[in-house]
């Protein structure tokens, strides 16, 4: 009602997986009007619906992120499948085409992901980053203790960010299952923005 979230913002909790997965940022229109098929993530408000001419059932919402909000339109026959996920302060994954309107973009959705199964749906890699300092070599141990505490299917990849050296990439052996516990601790490690989501990656990406 009054225009901002009092207790914080509902996509905190799920930052990773806003910056691994989402293709845009709300905000930045001129960006979103350059991509053909675009993944937003972000918070439903002001949902209504309405039924078309062949009796389906239409939806239209606007999306909140972090940077700003766009105005969504569903079709019917998409809303066959996905409208039981729109739902008001609802977090999701939404794939769809943009469309200018005068000043302003709205997304035509085509599909919906709600956003806590985003993590096992999507997720192929887990992309760590340790920055280089005179403490790396206890860093990357504690690290190693962490990853062989959490085992599990995903594949994880290191990267460590030198200043005087750039980035140098490395695949792990080992594979670990991404749970709340498994975050945190990572976080607390390497910083909050030092864990990222991959959805796949191409063969020298994976090098």
């Amino acid at each position: 009602m009054i225009g901002f979230y009092v207790t914080g913002h509902p996509l905190r909790k799920y930052e990773v997986e806003y910056y691994s997965f989402s293709t845009i940022r709300l905000g930045e229109t001129e960006e979103i009007e350059k991509i053909n098929n675009i993944k937003a993530i972000g918070v439903i408000t002001e949902l209504t619906t309405k039924i078309d001419k062949r009796g389906g059932t239409m939806a239209f919402f606007t999306l909140d992120d972090f940077t700003g909000s766009c105005e969504c339109l569903m079709f019917s026959s998409t809303y066959e499948k996905y409208g039981k996920f729109l739902k008001p302060e609802a977090a999701v994954l939404l794939i769809g085409k943009p469309e200018s309107s005068g000043d302003a973009i709205k997304l035509h959705i085509e599909e919906v992901i709600p956003i806590e199964q985003t993590r096992e749906l999507l997720t192929k890699f887990v992309k760590i980053v340790v920055e280089e300092n005179g403490d790396t070599e206890t860093k990357l141990e504690e690290l190693k203790n962490i990853l062989e505490k959490h085992p599990g299917k995903v594949q994880v990849l290191l990267e460590v960010s030198s200043a005087k050296i750039g980035n140098k990439g490395f695949r792990l052996s080992l594979q670990v299952k991404i749970t709340e516990k498994f975050i945190k601790e990572i976080h607390k490690l390497c910083g909050e923005e030092s864990l990222y989501f991959l959805p796949g990656l191409t063969a020298r990406q994976a090098k």
